[in-house]
């Protein structure tokens, strides 16, 4: 419900935006309540995103990327972008909050902002989860090749 919130104040902020930048009253400006709103709403998103991370890998020594398992401490390098990956996230909570005064008054530079933010957070976290998942094709015993998953099973119910 909290990322649900704090989604709906990033999409109110920016009909704010749009609202300012669009009517010639506004003169371009947005509120001191707009910019807030949004950076606020970006950074409890994100904020948001690395509880719900916590929780689910959180404390483990084993999980899973790209169908296959990692086992933190069996090899440095994916130790080490694991670790990038935490603090990745980490300062992007933090980024929204620390950029508010920055930010205020100035609504398309606020909106590129923060979407430049959210866009290389995205690559970012994509790019981690590909590398470690190539990572550990190449570090593969024998008998490991197996999918979790086995993609050629039939299933009840399938026309043939």
């Amino acid at each position: 419900k909290v990322l649900g919130l704090a989604l709906l104040c990033v999409g109110v902020s920016v009909k704010l935006v749009v609202k300012s930048v669009m009517d010639p009253e506004e003169d371009g400006d947005l509120s001191p309540f707009g910019c807030r709103l949004m950076g606020c709403g970006v950074g409890a998103a994100l904020c948001t995103l690395l509880f719900i991370r916590y929780m689910h890998y959180g404390n483990k020594k084993e999980f899973t990327v790209a169908n296959s398992l990692v086992v933190i401490g069996t090899d440095a390098r994916i130790d080490r972008i694991v670790s990038i990956w935490w603090w990745t996230i980490g300062v992007a909570c933090i980024i929204p909050f620390a950029f508010l005064p920055v930010t205020m008054g100035r609504p398309l530079f606020a909106i590129a902002f923060y979407a430049v933010l959210l866009l290389l957070v995205c690559v970012l976290e994509t790019s981690y989860s590909d590398y470690i998942g190539k990572r550990l094709d190449k570090n593969r015993r024998p008998g490991e090749e197996q999918a979790f998953v086995d993609s050629t099973a039939s299933y009840q119910g399938a026309t043939k």
